[in-house]
This record gives structure tokens, sequence and C-alpha cells, in this order.
């Protein structure tokens, strides 16, 4: 980072640690809730005084009047509750499915102490309804997937009803949130998700596809939110995880690098290559199932009959040539692997003196051929994630987190920007045509552009339980993203390679190439626009994020808080020809956007019946200038323009965005 970027995110960090320990900001995080009553189990009275804690935790309370208790803030899982009071056995309630941001019941029914030190143990039953949810929302534990067949949290989600990948109800992978321990992990961007976290690493997952609250901003399809491992302060645990899948097609039919595939069958059968696919060798079912050929004693007449004697070749010379230009063969030859690998527990020598300091570290490494080989083989994910936690005192946590990872992937030609190919259907599109372009993306390594992402966010949260009904979290998030896309290596055109008897070529079609080649055959253009594809971009964000949480009374559950995010935008990114310079276009933009957001909302819950009903204030300051001009204006907007043309244009401040949206949820199951 240079010295610009670190001056000015100094003075940032500066104004926000003073911020906080100033005025006692406030923040909400992503864990759960329990509820319920204390009764008698001989009277059906109400037991007042009843302690119930957390197992394992510092989190308790103490049942009221009527036997009523609820307790904040309590991760998601399998959690153990005690119930204690003078006069009456303990009772333990095991396997209690705490959700994130749901409200779980449990009611303790307590028996008179006849033996003393009696311990009484109930297993909890998780309820074919959930009454406490105003919207369409899904979690998953570690255990349930441990169970399932999945490599990643895009497989996860993906087993829920309307949600394929990150797109949820058929909705743009951009439109939904994506929240690591309440770390928002969308580009500031793109807002796509970045995604690839290790399985290893996560404790909880809850997918949201509707019915949002106030809380969430700057989504519009689904919700997802990842709650990962704490490492135990007193013992060490780990697992590891390997996938494997041999190399293999990825499509049906024979592989189109065979002779006898679409594109190469009238090129080698020698019923047609010779003299052509018309030279009534072919029924015409068959002429019309792959492309005209004239043959190639007419390439080769073609090559002696021009003016140029280095290419003169016979029939079987061209046809040498043809594959040689054509002997790249793309298809799969590595496996699919995944590698996915977390350890954690207490830090060694310092744990207990830096209030049972403890890690989770975890690694994942993802390599997913392609269709065929473009640029690179396949899509390659490395993530890794880092997580230390400290017990400040009995009611206050603090937690590091260091997210990383690298995306190594392939381009579209003439694209830019951050558009890569993700999965088969991303390549099968660019094939599933019958057009003169199609080999180049088949027989060639220098259609596409190479890119590299690299992206690293770290995090510092702190938790502070104020009472069993009321906590606030405070965090502060600096993001950073790289990218890069650019040719691959340059051709070697050093004629070197004696295919024929003192005919040599250079290394066409591996390397790329700026200006344009054709092929023996006239099929293949080997340069020109193609791999044009280019972009550096440096993406960096800050943001504060607080809340509150509170449970006013029995039946209302307050949350209020604020996001100020900070975006630092270096956009450079474009087109770039080296055959037809006036076909450039190239962005190139530095801004420095900002956001502020305020929320408050209440859920109500009472006897089955859920709202949660808020509002949230939006003020966005793009912080720069646009161009004066009528929206019509036809200079400014087609290819006319030149950035060489921009002082022709007035340009005013852009002004402050504010927005007020209200949100309301309503969910009240009739029955099971």
């Amino acid at each position: 980072m240079n010295e610009h970027y670190s001056i000015k995110y100094y003075y940032i960090a500066r104004i926000f640690f003073r911020w906080v320990f100033l005025c006692q900001i406030l923040f909400a995080g992503v864990t759960g809730k329990v509820t319920g009553k204390v009764i008698d189990d001989n009277t059906g009275e109400a037991l007042l005084g009843a302690n119930i804690q957390i197992v394992g935790t510092y989190l308790g309370t103490s049942s009221d009047e009527s036997g009523y208790f609820v307790i904040l803030n309590i991760p998601p899982g399998a959690q153990t509750l005690r119930a204690s009071m003078i006069g009456y056995s303990d009772v333990t309630v095991t396997g209690v499915r705490v959700e994130i941001d749901l409200t779980t019941e449990v009611d303790i029914q307590m028996k008179p102490e006849v033996i003393e030190g009696e311990l009484i143990e109930v297993i909890a039953e998780r309820k074919l309804v959930r009454l406490d949810v105003a919207a369409s929302q899904k979690s998953i534990s570690s255990n349930d997937i441990d169970q399932l067949p999945v490599s990643s949290v895009s497989d996860v989600i993906s087993l829920q009803a309307g949600v394929s990948g990150f797109s949820v109800r058929g909705g743009s992978y951009n439109e939904t949130m994506y929240a690591i321990d309440g770390i928002v992990m969308n580009d500031a961007r793109t807002s796509e998700p970045t995604t690839g976290i290790p399985l290893s690493a996560i404790q909880d997952i809850s997918v949201q596809t509707g019915g949002f609250g106030a809380e969430y901003r700057n989504v519009r399809s689904g919700v997802v939110n990842v709650v990962t491992k704490e490492g135990n302060p007193d013992s060490y645990s780990g697992t590891i995880s390997f996938r494997n899948s041999p190399p293999t097609q990825k499509h049906f039919g024979i592989s189109p690098y065979d002779k006898n595939s679409f594109w190469n069958r009238p090129y080698f059968d020698d019923d047609v290559c010779w003299t052509g696919t018309n030279n009534g060798n072919w029924d015409e079912y068959t002429q019309r199932q792959y492309p005209s050929f004239d043959g190639w004693n007419s390439v080769s007449q073609q090559t002696l009959a021009d003016n140029d004697p280095i290419n003169d070749l016979a029939p079987s010379g061209a046809q040498k040539l043809f594959t040689w230009e054509n002997r790249k063969n793309g298809a799969i030859s590595l496996p699919d692997y995944n590698i996915d690998a977390g350890f954690g527990g207490p830090l060694p020598l310092l744990s207990k003196k830096l209030g049972n300091l403890r890690f989770f570290a975890s690694f994942r490494s993802e390599h997913d051929a392609y269709l065929y080989q473009v640029s690179r083989p396949g899509l390659n994910k490395v993530s890794s994630l880092i997580k230390l936690t400290s017990d400040l005192s009995k009611s206050m946590k603090l937690s590091f987190s260091y997210i990383a990872g690298e995306l190594q992937a392939t381009t579209l030609s003439r694209g830019g920007g951050a558009s890569y190919m993700n999965d088969v259907w991303d390549l099968a599109s660019q094939v599933n045509m019958r057009g003169f372009t199609m080999p180049w993306r088949l027989f060639t390594d220098i259609y596409w552009s190479s890119s590299t992402v690299n992206n690293a966010t770290t995090a510092m949260k702190l938790t502070h339980q104020l009472s069993h009904r009321s906590f606030y979290e405070v965090l502060v998030k600096f993001d950073e993203k790289n990218y890069h896309t650019w040719h691959g290596a340059r051709r070697d055109t050093t004629r070197d390679n004696e295919i024929l008897d003192g005919y040599y070529v250079d290394d066409s079609p591996e390397g790329f190439w700026g200006s344009p080649y054709f092929s023996v055959d006239g099929r293949l253009a080997f340069g020109g626009a193609v791999s044009t594809a280019r972009d550096t971009s440096i993406i960096r964000s800050f943001t504060i994020k607080s809340d509150l949480t509170s449970q006013y009374n029995r039946t209302n559950q307050i949350k209020a808080g604020m996001e100020f995010v900070y975006n630092d935008l270096d956009l450079q990114f474009g087109s770039r020809n080296e055959f037809l310079p006036e076909g450039n276009y190239w962005t190139s933009m530095t801004q420095q956007p900002y956001r502020l957001s305020m929320y408050a909302q209440d859920k109500l819950e009472h006897q089955g019946f859920v709202a949660i009903a808020g509002l949230n204030l939006d003020f966005v300051n793009p912080n720069g200038e646009w161009y004066v001009l009528d929206v019509y204006d036809e200079q400014f907007y087609s290819s006319n323009y030149s950035p060489e043309q921009d002082d022709q244009y007035q340009k005013e401040k852009l002004k402050v965005d504010m927005s007020l949206s209200p949100r309301l949820a309503i969910s009240h199951p009739i029955t099971e």
C-alpha cells in the first residue's frame, strides 16, 4: 500500500477508535435467543428465581414472577441448558438447537428435590414448525454439513428450495448479501459475494430468501449468514477432508478434438477431405451435419497459385500443416479436487494470560476443470481463514478475523471488468454455434485472457453482554481486492518447427499474437481481436458497523444500529486491441464514495404471531462529479465519444441521495 493510502487509513483508524471508546457505539451480531417458562412439575405453577445457565458459557439468567426467562446472544448450534433452584432437583436440557437470528423456546419442568444432588436430564425436541420465523429462512448446522455430499458454501445453500449457487429465486448473484460472522463479503465494485470460505470453519449457516428486516441493507434476493467456529480454550481439535475425481469429460458425445467430431471430420475423412464435402461421397443429410470444405486439393492449388513460393504445399502437406495448427487438445487432463482442513484450540503459552485466547485456522484449495481447456485448464480457488477470540471479561469478548483468497480463472475475450468463466455453462454457451468464430474458442488458448483475483479482509469485533436481556457489538473492517486480467505469454515466432521436410513454422497457435494470422484452411484467425480484456483495478473499503439488541419485554425485541462504509475505487479496465486500436475502450477512474445507514426495528412475538417492523435510513454520497448533458446526447452516448473530448463537457458535483425504507414481515402459522 502506498504512502498516500497509508496516511489516509491511519487518520480513518484514529477517528474510529476515538469514536468507539469515547462514544460507545453499538452493534448486533449473528447469534440466537432462548426463551421459555419454568414451572413446578407437580402443581404447574410458575417458579420465580430459578437460575438458567448455558453450559460452558457465562450466559445465564433467572426466571421472573411468571416463570419467564430469556437469554440473548447465544452462539448457534446445539446447546445445553441447566436449571437450578433451592428445593428442586437440577434439570439439564440437552440438544437445544439455537439458530441465527431466531428464537428457541424451551419450557422447563422442575421437580421438588427428593434425593440431595439429584439431576434430571431432558432431551430437547425440535418443533415441526418454527413459530418465530417471519421470513423464508433455513438453518444448516455443521453436523448437517458433515452428512451432505458438498464441498462449498455454494453447494450447501443450493440444496435449499429456490436457491442455485448464490442466486436466490432467479435473482443475480449481486442481489444476495453474504456475511461471515457479521462481516459482509460482497464486492464493493460488483456487489457479488466473495466466496470460498473453507467448510471446516463453518459452525452454522442461515439462508433467508424473503422478509428481510431493516437491519439488512443493499440486498434484494437473499441473505446468507455464516457463523464460523471458535477454537476450544481447553483442547485442540482438527478436521481434514480430501475429495478427488479422475479426469473425465463433462459433456456428452465424443470429444470435439476427435477426428470424427463436428469440427474435424470434413478435414480428415478420406471420403471428402481431398476433394470437398460437396463431391457426392456424402449424402445431403450428412453434409448438413458438418461444416462445408472445398478439400485439401483446392487448398494446395491456392498456395501454388499465389505469389508466395514459401507457402507452397501439396494436399498432404496442407493437411499436415492443419494438424499442426490444430494440435491443441483441450480435453480435460487434470483431476478435480478439493482439500479442506481446519484446526483450532488454545494459543500455546499465552492462552490463560490473555483471556482464554483461542484460535481456529482453516484452509481450502479447489480445482474445477473447465468444460474444455482455455487460457487456463480450470477454475482454481484457494482460501484461508484465521480467527482469534479472547474473553476480556465474563461479559466481554474480542475477536479478530483474517480472510484471504485467490481466484484463478479465464475471462471473456472482449470483456474487461470482473467477468470470468465460472461454470460449465459459461463455456458451453461459447461453442453452441456453427459460426466461423467457434474454432477460435476450441483450438486456441488465446481467445480468452487469464484472470487472477486476490482478496483480503481484516476485521475486529467487540461483543459486550450488558445483561441477559441486552448486548451490543462493534465491528471494524478493512477490505482489499486486486484484479489482474491480461493476455497470456506472447507467441514465439521463431520458425524452428520442421513439420515437413524443409518446411518450418512457428509455435502457432500457441501464445498471444496481437495481429491477425489465418490458418492454412482460412477457418481460424490466430490473433487480432482476441484476448483484449484487461483489468488492473484495486478495490478498497473501510467499514464501521454497530448495533444494539435488547429484549424490552416478553413480546418485544428491539434492534437498532448504524453502518458507515467508505470505498476507495481505483478502476482500470477495458479492452486493448493491438491490431485495431480505434476499437479500444478503457475506463480509468478513481472514486471514493461513502454510505451511512441507520435502522431501528421491533420484533413482536406473541403466541405464535411474529411481526418484524422497522425503518432504514440511507445516506449515499457518490463523492464525485458527472457531466451536465441531455440524456439523449448522441455525441456523448455513442462510439463518437473520445476521452480527448472530455474538456468540452461541463461537470457538476453529484448530490447526496437520502432514502427512507419501511420494512414489515408478518408470520402466523395456523396449524402444523
